[in-house]
This record gives C-alpha cells, sequence and structure tokens, in this order.
C-alpha cells in the first residue's frame, strides 16, 4: 500500500509540501539539482533540475483555450529587492493550471521542473531575460505551504467549466420565469405627459404587479448634470465583488515624490492624487489604455501617466478627481520632451477614494495587496491636502464677509442680463448672513431659468454679477453646479453684492461635473437643506437617481427611487381627485354630492357599462408634477390604495359628508408642498423633499410613471 501510495505521489504533476526540506527530500530522490533564478539562461537544463522561489505575484485569467496562470518568483535567498535577475515570470496553462490554487500569495513558494525556457519579449519587462513556460503532460509543480497537503488543497476545478455551468443555470431559470408585460391602460388616456384632462379617464389596475427589486435603475447609470449624490457608491464596482486577500505582510515599500523621479527610472512604488483623467480607450491592438494626469505635494504641475491593460477592468479604475491612487512597479521615459509615467501589465495599482474623512478600503483588480499603517496615513496626508489646493478658498454664502475675495461652489438657477453685467441666481443651500444687493430682472432680461429650480431653490437663492461682460454671453445652462473664482463684494445702496470683474469667464467660472467631489457634496447638501423628508418608502436603500435620468432610460417596466419636491396637484381642487371606479371594466366617474355611496364607499347604482351590474367604489385618482435638482418635472399618476397610503386614512366618501376630513386631506397636502397651494405651482414657502417610488411603464408609445409604496410619515399624520 505503501508503495502505490509513493508511485501514485509521483506521477501527479502538482504536489503540495509543508516545508522546504519535505521538497527537498523529494527532488533528492528524483535526483534533480536546483537551478537559481540569476543562474538560468536558454541552455540550462531543465529535465535535469528545478528552479523557483517566493511568490511575489499571481494572476489567473480564462480564455476560451483553457485556463492561465501567470506567477512571478523570486529567489528567496536574495535580500536585494531592487534586483531584477532573481525575478522570474512563468506562464502555466492547461490542466497544470486548473489543478493547482487560483489564488497564490507571498506565503507560497513554487518550484517547476521540465519547464520550457523562452526570451521573455514583453515590452516593458523589467524581470529576468528568460520566462519559464509551463504546458503538457512533462512538467511538475511543487508547492511549499503550511496547509498544501491539507484535504481539498488541490481539487481539479477549472475556471472555465464552473463558469460556463454558472451561465447555463441561470439562462435555464430565466427561460423558466414568465416574461413581466405591462398593464393595459384604457384607450382614452392619450398623452398624461401633456395635459392634466386625462385624470378623468386615467385607469391602472388595482391588481398591478409592480417589477421586482432587481428593476430598480442604480444611480450609476445617472448621466445628468445633477446626479444624485449616491451615484458615489462604491459599491457598483464589479471586480470589487472577487475575493482579495489583504493587510500588512510585513513588505515595505519606498515611495517617490513626483518630482524626484528621473528619465529611466524603473520598477518605482508612487502614491498620488489624480488631477484628471481619461475614459478607458481601445489601442489599435488588442489592449486598452487610459491616461491619468498625477500632482502631489511636490508638484502641481502634474505627470502624466499612461496605464495599459488587456481589459478594462485591469486598468485603474479612477471615479473622480482627487482620488489616491498607489502605484507599483511603474517607470519612466521621455516622450516629446514630456516625463511621464507607464503603468503596464506587469504593474498594479490601488485606488482610494479622495473624500477627507471617506473608507480607507483600497480598490483594485489585483489578487492581493499590501495596505500597511503608513499606507493609510499617507493616503489622509493627500485627502487634506487636495482639499486645502483645490477649495482652500472657496466658501458658503452665509460665512462672507465685506472686503473680501473667495470662490463659491453653487447651483444655477437662472441667467439674466441687465445692462452690461451677467446676473447668475445661484443657491448653495445656506442662507446669507449679509444684506446682498438684488437687482431688479424683468422678463425681458431673462436669458435662461428653469421654473422648476426656482421653486426648489425657494428662500435660499442669491445673486453674482459678472461685470464687463460687453464681447461674449457663455453657455451656462440651469441646473449645473459651477465654481465661481475670484468673487469679491462692492457696496450699493448700503447693502452688499457679490460681484467678479474678470472679462475672461473661462478663468472664473468653471462647471463641476459628476466626477467631481465638490459636485457630489454640494448635492448631498441641496438635499438636505430643506429637513427630513415627509414620506418614507420600504425601498429607501435603493440609490437616487434624478428625473433628467428617468426620462433618458427606455427600457420598461423598470422602478425608480426618486427624492423630489411637489409643484402642484394636477387638479383644480380636492373633489377632482376622488372618481368612482369599476374594478371590472375600469371606468372611472366624477364623484359628486349628488351621487349616492353607502357607507363603504359603493355606490347603490350598478355600474352602466359593465355587463356584470357591478357597483364602482370610490377611489382617489389624480396626478402631481414634481421636480428635483435636476431642473426636470415629472408627472406622476396616483391611484387606489397607493393613494391611500400617501394620503393617510382620509376615506375618499367622507369629504362630502363633513368638512373634518376634507380640512384633514388639505392640511397633509399642504406637508407635501410645504404650506404653498398644492393645487398652484405658485412658490410662497420653501418645499419640502419627498421620497418616493414610482414605476416607468409604457402604452401605445408613451411612458407613464406611477407612485407606489410611498406612504406619508407618522409624524405627519
Amino acid at each position: 500500500m505503501a508503495t502505490s501510495s509513493s508511485t501514485d505521489k509521483e506521477e501527479r504533476q502538482v504536489l503540495g509540501f509543508k516545508t522546504v526540506k519535505g521538497l527537498e527530500r523529494h527532488v533528492q530522490k528524483l535526483q534533480l539539482r536546483r537551478i537559481m533564478i540569476a543562474d538560468l539562461n536558454m541552455s540550462s537544463d531543465m529535465e535535469g533540475g528545478y528552479i523557483g522561489g517566493r511568490v511575489v505575484a499571481s494572476h489567473a485569467s480564462s480564455y476560451s483555450q483553457g485556463h492561465t496562470l501567470t506567477i512571478f518568483v523570486r529567489d528567496e535567498s536574495v535580500s536585494d529587492t531592487q534586483d531584477d535577475s532573481c525575478q522570474l515570470l512563468m506562464n502555466i496553462d492547461g490542466e497544470i493550471a486548473e489543478d493547482m490554487p487560483s489564488l497564490l500569495s507571498e506565503e507560497f513558494m513554487l518550484f517547476v521542473s521540465h519547464g520550457l525556457i523562452m526570451l521573455n519579449e514583453v515590452e516593458f519587462s523589467q524581470d529576468h531575460d528568460c520566462c519559464l513556460q509551463v504546458k503538457g503532460p512533462q512538467p511538475r509543480v511543487w508547492i511549499v505551504h503550511k496547509s498544501a497537503e491539507k484535504p481539498g488543497f488541490f481539487q481539479r476545478q477549472s475556471c472555465k467549466a464552473a463558469w460556463f455551468q454558472k451561465q447555463k443555470k441561470r439562462l435555464e431559470v430565466e427561460a423558466a420565469e414568465p416574461k413581466e408585460t405591462s398593464p393595459p391602460i384604457p384607450s382614452a388616456v392619450q398623452d398624461s405627459q401633456q395635459s392634466t384632462q386625462n385624470a378623468d379617464n386615467y385607469s391602472l389596475p388595482s391588481d398591478y404587479n409592480f417589477p421586482p427589486d432587481s428593476a430598480f435603475i442604480s444611480s450609476a447609470d445617472d448621466t445628468s448634470t445633477a446626479s444624485s449624490s449616491s451615484s458615489s457608491n462604491e459599491s457598483d464596482i464589479p471586480w470589487e465583488s472577487r475575493q482579495v486577500k489583504r493587510g500588512d505582510t510585513g513588505r515595505k515599500y519606498v515611495y517617490k515624490n513626483l518630482s524626484e523621479i528621473q528619465s529611466g527610472d524603473k520598477k518605482m512604488y508612487v502614491y498620488a492624487v489624480v488631477k484628471d483623467f481619461t475614459e478607458p480607450t481601445q489601442t489599435r491592438g488588442t489592449d486598452v489604455y487610459s491616461v491619468m494626469w498625477l500632482i502631489d505635494e511636490s508638484t502641481q504641475a502634474g505627470i502624466k501617466c499612461l496605464s495599459f491593460a488587456r481589459s478594462v477592468d485591469k486598468l485603474p479604475q479612477v471615479r473622480r478627481k482627487g482620488d489616491v491612487v498607489s502605484l507599483h512597479r511603474v517607470y519612466s521615459e521621455v516622450y516629446q520632451s514630456c516625463l511621464q509615467l507607464i503603468n503596464n501589465r506587469f504593474s498594479s495599482s490601488l485606488r482610494f477614494s479622495g473624500k477627507v474623512g471617506g473608507s480607507l478600503k483600497a480598490h483594485t483588480s489585483a489578487l492581493s495587496y499590501t495596505l500597511s499603517r503608513e499606507d493609510k496615513q499617507r493616503v489622509r496626508q493627500l485627502r487634506a491636502w487636495y482639499l486645502q489646493q483645490s477649495r482652500g478658498h472657496c466658501i458658503k454664502v452665509k460665512d462672507v464677509t465685506e472686503e473680501s475675495s473667495f470662490g463659491l461652489t453653487c447651483q444655477l438657477v437662472s441667467v439674466s442680463v441687465t445692462g452690461d453685467c451677467l446676473v447668475l441666481t445661484v443657491w448653495d443651500g445656506t442662507k446669507p448672513n449679509l444684506s446682498l444687493h438684488t437687482r431688479q430682472v424683468g422678463k425681458e432680461d431673462d436669458l435662461r431659468t428653469v421654473q422648476a429650480l426656482k421653486t426648489v431653490a425657494y428662500g435660499f437663492t442669491y445673486q453674482v454679477a459678472i461685470k464687463d461682460l460687453s464681447h461674449c454671453t457663455p453657455a451656462l445652462k440651469p441646473g449645473s453646479i459651477l465654481l465661481i473664482n475670484n468673487v469679491t463684494t462692492a457696496t450699493i445702496d448700503g447693502q452688499v453684492e457679490l460681484c467678479v470683474n474678470d472679462q475672461k469667464l473661462n478663468d472664473c467660472i468653471e462647471v463641476l461635473q459628476a466626477r467631481d467631489y465638490a459636485h457630489v457634496e454640494l448635492l448631498e447638501t441641496l438635499q438636505s437643506v430643506s429637513g427630513p423628508t415627509t414620506t418614507t418608502t420600504p425601498h429607501a436603500q435603493a440609490p437616487y437617481i434624478t428625473i433628467a435620468t428617468l426620462h433618458q432610460l427606455t427600457e420598461v417596466p423598470l422602478r425608480a427611487h426618486l427624492r423630489v419636491k411637489m409643484v402642484a396637484i394636477c387638479t383644480q381642487s380636492l373633489e377632482d381627485m376622488v372618481r368612482l371606479h369599476c374594478t371590472h371594466c375600469g371606468l372611472l366617474e366624477h364623484l359628486t354630492p349628488e351621487t349616492n355611496v353607502n357607507a363603504k364607499g359603493l355606490s347603490t347604482l350598478p355600474c352602466p357599462r359593465c355587463p356584470r351590474k357591478s357597483f364602482p367604489h370610490c377611489s382617489y385618482v389624480f396626478q402631481m408634477t414634481v421636480t428635483d435638482l435636476s431642473g426636470e418635472v415629472v408627472i406622476l399618476h396616483v391611484a387606489y390604495h397607493e393613494a391611500a397610503k400617501l394620503l393617510g386614512k382620509v376615506h375618499p366618501t367622507n369629504l362630502y359628508r363633513c368638512q373634518t376630513p376634507r380640512y384633514r386631506l388639505l392640511q397633509r397636502l399642504n406637508h407635501f408642498t410645504g404650506g404653498n397651494n398644492p393645487f398652484s405651482p405658485q412658490t410662497n414657502q420653501p418645499r419640502p423633499w419627498i421620497e418616493c417610488c414610482v414605476v416607468k411603464i409604457k402604452y401605445e408609445e408613451a411612458f407613464y410613471h406611477v407612485l407606489f409604496d410611498t406612504s406619508i410619515t407618522m409624524d405627519t399624520v
């Protein structure tokens, strides 16, 4: 039995050992001698020897031809970490790779015999001139690790086969599930987006099945100017679901400042802040690349960094300006008299959020990485430094004092021209402590205004005057987030006016994009200025999207989570919100004082159109117009039991019996509008935020947005 077990062990291509001594005893029986990596050349005898060392990095890939492991090993006896001749690249393919663990960290040692020696023709490679190809039935692979001989350590698992099995199972489940269809809507509904008269005939089945939670749209798809603050959610990054080994492994790296980098430097380690970046682009070959401009305390001019990889998910996944990146094993070169860094597929990178006080979780495509206490401290330092550099002079309007120069981060509400001045009406969620001068703007002076934004920002707006503007009018769009520099104060009639005396508007006004942290932080502030929302929803964990994004999405049915403000109810009175509804034929009729309704809300007369002669019952059926920070508006349909959730327990039948229910219903509508007339878009008081869920459906080439799972808060009740 012992002889059979020993023979079987020698025939296996991949073996594990707990100690190096155990491996040495095994190779002595095979009469193999060790070849040091520094001594390897094209004429080395790999049939009578073996080579290997401690694992530095590893990467697993699945292609159509099979499974591949790319592993870097280094002589464990060499202490000089800068000696490139002691690091060897191994490519392990085929069944051998499938029999090996998919994750090899620095705790492993790997040795190979009978491998094929090849020239390392990888461009920009900084390792040994030779590499090793391990493929076929001849090579033998030995792994040294304390758990290498435990049961189940080596299990034949093809990543490619497992992926196909998972996809096959998913397709079988999808095929078995019935497809969802949009509910029928009576043909009397023509265009609810343009006319409120359709509320008389609008009918949605009370037993309508809303799409599942998976149909909620993520804010990661939000491409509008005023995107939701939830777009900064880091959990949408797909490669982070992979199991990543992290922690302080004890290895120490020497990081360079950007000003210390010289042409020809190799294998450098850098911490920097992303000043700007480009989206991934396909090269002329099979690779993809992206460009970053990096800065740190040593230089604000920045240095260009080009990243190359085989796929987009292997590139540094920068999300916003101000992100902190850690680059390992990059090198420098001069191109067109400019120094630049090269981050190729043999390099690695970590990306950290640039938000001060944010999470220190590293985002990477690498299977393992080192993150020590010193690394975290360095990330905090770069965050604080960049915040001071980029927005050190920016303040809120509540902090403005006389005779000062500063910058403002704000949202544009309207643009108008009075005389030779361009007047920007903006808001930043705070109110000034000084008495600010307001220029009178007529309708003929108004260039661009979004009335919905004026409703959202009511009570918080102020003006910034751009003087001496005689040669151009900038194309500024209401709803944009602006960074206005060089703002000064002037005194007019005892009041303070905010003004910019600069004709170079490109220098004093910058339109911030959604990938700027200042953009996201301002939206978070603006959404909280009116206090808590007056509604609740069980889907609060779903990310917000803007109405502008909702209009862009065409796949239906879908769910969306919105944070909006009510503009007006699309009816003239409380009575117009109530209908007699037949659940069988969908008939909707106005409820009048002459209509006979019993205590249960059922009509005493049967439906005149329904062949079953059923008795219609009273229901709330109405429409309301809402808006958000994007400046867009949408009409929401509210009906049946969903309307009862929103309005509370005020039965529509009681509206015609006494004044108390009418007063109670009107009081709740006033809570949604902040005391403004709920049937008029005119704004006299700041309007509160409403958190709601809507489902988007399509009927006869028109889209409809239906409110669901939105309830009035108990405090309001």
